[in-house]
This record gives structure tokens, C-alpha cells and sequence, in this order.
């Protein structure tokens, strides 16, 4: 090692970085994530034989590879007891936050005037809310009215003012509280002061990639639900997948602290459909980023593989294939895109309130292979939509639509619920609060979003006054039946992209992918 250290330091640390740099950087695949490796993106492996030369080498180069190579992850699918803990994690997550929806219209009325005004402190954009809690009639409110969130927030937003609507209640009256969640049959909750705290305090956020301890939590939260087995994939028939984002959070988390600073590029590819409401997990981020002001971090959404796919009226990836496949259309639903990627486009924008850097984090809205049908997409649908929602917004500011309560206005009230199959329900034309503008930002570059397509031109300002001029007359019923009129309403897909159908196959297990039923 004589001759490289007659090198001035500089030309060393030239040297190094010719030795670690990679063509595409390291990546963390199922393989990798199960073998707690990463790889060279060509597949082969890190050579980092030069680091173990000498104490000195190792000294100079400590942490240079990961500040040299961007770490790329992705949806993590294909092993066993990946896809097992998968499963059971979505079922248990996704109940919990089920329930506490279910039991909310308990929280009003334990709530002192004093917890009334914390909540109304933490979270005023639910006050409508949280006076309906308040009342006597809130269960025939909500049942008769088919009331449901996020109420136009951001999806997570609504998750997080639920579990603290819960907690505030409870503690202005716990026995109380305990002995409602034990009558509550639709809490399915035993009377234990102990399993009654789990429930409302359970700490698993949705991008963990769950230890047994945090399993035991969240089924000792739930009263031990045995009501799913395990089963086999054939039994199950869908792919059930942890999202990259948490595969990148696992991986920093597992990093000693002086080695974790040292990463400085995260390439985040959500490739595929995966659990616990993906879009929301760039919080799960945030931590990180703001230890480490130098870390960026790229999250790509596939919109063909993933961000399209969502569709609120089906619990599992095998019903709702099914439930297509049983129609005679079978290309993407226009109903459903701008809500899709409206919750994506909404979690992002939320990060820098959650204390996100700037510059540490980006989205990207992949429509690769093809962007041209994306664009297509964009101008026919999505710029239309927020332009409908400005313009029903604007047509209950001026009176055009009275008496529309703040859930028809935010389209909670005979929302996005199941009706059937063939006629999905919108109350009016809205999907989330500042959305347009999130839209807008986009389009014009001035946000964290962006797109690697041309994501059309936004409506004007004239164009939406001419759409609530014109339309002065309709009911809440015409715009939700005016607004569903999309042109086209399906959309297939293109070469090189299998059909639609073939899309939603590959959320199937492979088996399962042959049935065609």
C-alpha cells in the first residue's frame, strides 16, 4: 500500500471513490431484504476488499460507499413468510382503524368541554365532526347517511384525528368508555381496562415491517382475533406485499447511527400494490431525513403497476380480479383515478407540516412505459376532476346547492361506499381539500410532485366560472351523475403493457394467476 500512500490525500480519496462508485448504485431486493444483503444494481456483489487492506484505508474510506451509491428498493413479494406476516399484518392494521372509525360516534359523549376544545385545538378542519359527535342522534346520523372519512384530508390525517378523538374520550371518563367498547358488538372488544388502552395507544405505525413484539401488540389490541388462519397462498389466491418505502425504513433503522449518516441517496421504487395504506409511509421517513439533512430521497409510484390499481369497493387483490373479470368492461375505471392518486399526491404534500426537510424528499408519478397514455389520462380525467371540485366548491359558496351539509360538501355523506359493483357513489364531485392546487403545483413544477410525463394543462379560471354558470340549476344527484360521465370511462392499456386484466393478475399469487375466474 506504499505507493497509494505517496498519493496527496485528495488523489486517494479520488481513488476511493473510483473503487465504490457503482453504475446504478446498490439494491435491496425481496432476496437481498430476506439475506440482509444489498447488491450491485448488475446483480453482482459489493467488492469493498480494498477497505479491509489496512486500519488507514478503512479509516479513509469509513462510509464513503454508502455516500457515493444511491440505494435502491422495492416492494418487497415472493417469500413465504414475507407474504405470511404481510397478510396478517393488513388484516390486523386495517381492522384496527376499521373499529375505531366504528366506535367513534362513542367519543362525543364522554367528551368534557374542555377535551372538546383540545380536539377542536389539534385538529379544526373536523369541528363539523366533532359537533356531530357531540350530539344525541350521531348514530342514527351516521347510519342513515352512510358517513364516512377522510372527509377531504389526507387519508392518514383522518387516522391520526380518530385514534386521538378515542384516547381524548376515554380519558375524561375510562370506566365509562371500557364498559361502552365492551357492549359495542361491532368493537368486538372484551371489558379490560389493559386491552382497552392497547386499542386506542397501539403504537404500530403502518410502515413498520412488524417484530413479533409489534405483532403481539397489535392481536393483543384487537382481543386476539383467531379468526383468520393462515392458510396457504393457493387458499388466499392474492399477493400480499410490504411497500418499499417500508423496506428502506427497516434497513435505516437497522444501521448503527454512525453509519446510517452516511447514506446520502434513496431511490424508493413502489412497483407494485402493497399493505397498510402505502401512500401515507414518506412519514415514516421523516426522522431520518431530518437526522440526516444531507439524505434525498427519490419515492417512485408505478402507476400502471400500482397507484391505478386501488379500488375502495373490494377488500382483497382475488375479489376484486374477480368482480372484474366477471364484466364486460375490463380496462381501467376513470371513476377511480383521481381518488387514487389524489391520496398520494395529498400524503406528500402533507410531509413538510409533519417536519420534513425541504428539498429532502420527492415523489414521482412513473407512468413509464407509457407516458404518452398517461398524458392522455391526465388531461381527460384528472384535470378534469379538480376542475369539477373547484367548480362544486364554488357552486356551494354562492348558493347554488342549498342546504348541503359540510359531509355532502366533502363528500363523506353517501360517499365513496360500496353500492354496487356497476355504480359507484360520489357525493358531488369532490376528493380532497386543496387537491386542485396540489394539482396545479404540480403541473407548473412548484411541488414535491412530479410526474416523467407531460401531465396536461390545468382547467382556467374561466373555464370552471363557465361550469358553475352553466350548471346553476343541478342537484347534488346531477353533479354526481354528470361528473361520472367521463370520456372515456375505460381506458386500456398499450403495447408494451399487458391488458388491464393482466395488470391486476400480478397481484395475484402465481398459481392463482392461471384461474381465470
Amino acid at each position: 500500500m506504499a505507493p497509494l500512500f505517496c498519493l496527496p490525500r485528495e488523489i486517494r480519496d479520488m481513488v476511493y471513490r473510483h473503487y465504490v462508485a457503482v453504475e446504478g448504485g446498490y439494491v435491496c431486493d425481496t432476496e437481498g431484504f430476506v439475506n440482509g444483503t444489498l447488491r450491485q444494481a448488475d446483480g453482482g456483489p459489493i467488492d469493498m476488499a480494498l477497505i479491509f487492506t489496512c486500519k488507514v484505508v478503512a479509516n479513509e474510506m469509513h462510509g464513503l460507499a454508502l455516500r457515493t451509491n444511491s440505494i435502491t428498493f422495492s416492494t418487497l413479494s415472493g417469500d413465504y413468510d414475507l407474504w405470511l406476516l404481510a397478510r396478517r399484518f393488513q388484516y390486523l392494521f386495517s381492522e384496527l382503524n376499521h373499529k375505531r372509525e366504528r366506535i367513534l360516534g362513542d367519543a362525543g359523549k364522554y367528551m368534557t368541554q374542555d377535551a372538546y376544545d383540545k380536539l377542536r385545538d389539534m385538529y379544526p378542519q373536523f369541528v363539523p365532526l366533532l359537533d356531530l359527535l357531540r350530539t344525541d342522534d350521531v348514530y342514527e346520523y351516521l347510519s342513515d347517511h352512510g358517513i364516512s372519512g377522510p372527509f377531504g384530508e389526507a387519508p392518514s390525517v383522518y387516522r391520526d384525528f380518530m385514534r386521538a378523538s378515542l384516547q381524548v374520550a376515554y380519558s375524561c371518563d375510562p370506566k365509562a368508555f371500557d364498559a361502552s367498547l365492551g357492549d359495542n358488538t361491532t368493537a368486538s372488544l372484551s371489558k379490560n381496562e389493559t386491552r382497552t388502552l392497547s386499542f386506542l395507544h397501539c403504537s404500530v405505525e403502518p410502515w413498520a415491517i412488524p417484530s413479533p413484539d409489534e405483532m403481539a401488540e397489535l392481536q393483543f389490541a384487537m382481543g386476539d382475533r383467531r379468526d383468520m388462519r393462515d392458510g396457504s397462498r393457493d387458499e388466499d389466491g392474492s399477493e400480499w406485499r410490504f411497500s418499499a418505502a417500508s423496506a428502506a425504513i427497516y434497513f435505516l433503522r437497522c444501521l448503527p447511527d454512525t453509519i446510517r449518516t452516511h447514506v446520502r441517496r434513496l431511490v424508493v421504487n413502489e412497483d407494485r400494490e402493497s399493505i397498510a395504506f402505502p401512500e401515507s409511509h414518506g412519514l415514516g421517513l421523516v426522522p431520518f431525513c431530518r437526522e440526516n439533512p444531507l439524505l434525498r430521497v427519490e419515492r417512485r409510484v408505478d402507476l400502471w403497476g400500482n397507484a391505478f390499481h386501488a379500488d375502495y369497493r373490494f377488500h382483497t387483490p382475488r375479489e376484486r380480479y374477480r368482480a372484474r373479470y366477471a364484466k364486460t368492461e375490463t380496462g381501467l375505471d376513470s371513476a377511480l383515478i383521481t381518488y387514487n392518486l389524489g391520496a398520494w399526491i395529498m400524503e406528500a404534500q402533507l410531509l413538510a407540516s409533519a417536519g420534513m426537510p425541504e428539498s429532502s424528499y420527492s415523489l414521482v408519478l412513473d407512468g413509464d412505459p407509457v407516458p404518452q397514455l398517461c398524458t392522455e389520462i391526465f388531461r381527460a380525467v384528472v384535470q378534469r376532476d379538480v376542475a369539477w371540485q373547484l367548480a362544486w366548491t364554488e357552486s356551494i359558496k354562492q348558493g347554488n346547492l342549498a342546504g348541503v351539509s359540510w359531509f355532502v360538501a366533502r363528500g363523506g355523506e353517501m360517499g365513496r361506499r360500496r353500492i354496487s359493483y356497476n355504480q359507484p357513489r360520489f357525493t358531488g364531485c369532490y376528493f380532497y381539500e386543496g387537491l386542485p392546487e396540489a394539482v396545479w403545483d404540480m403541473t407548473t413544477g412548484k411541488s414535491i410532485v412530479s410526474c416523467n410525463f407531460d401531465p396536461g394543462e390545468p382547467w382556467s379560471a374561466q373555464d370552471v366560472d363557465i361550469l358553475v354558470q352553466k350548471h346553476r340549476q343541478w342537484t347534488t344527484q346531477t353533479w354526481t351523475e354528470r361528473w361520472s360521465r367521463h370520456k372515456p370511462k375505460w381506458w386500456d392499456t398499450e403495447h408494451p403493457l399487458p391488458s388491464w386484466m393482466g395488470l391486476l393478475r400480478k397481484n395475484l399469487w402465481g398459481r392463482v394467476r392461471g384461474i381465470r375466474h
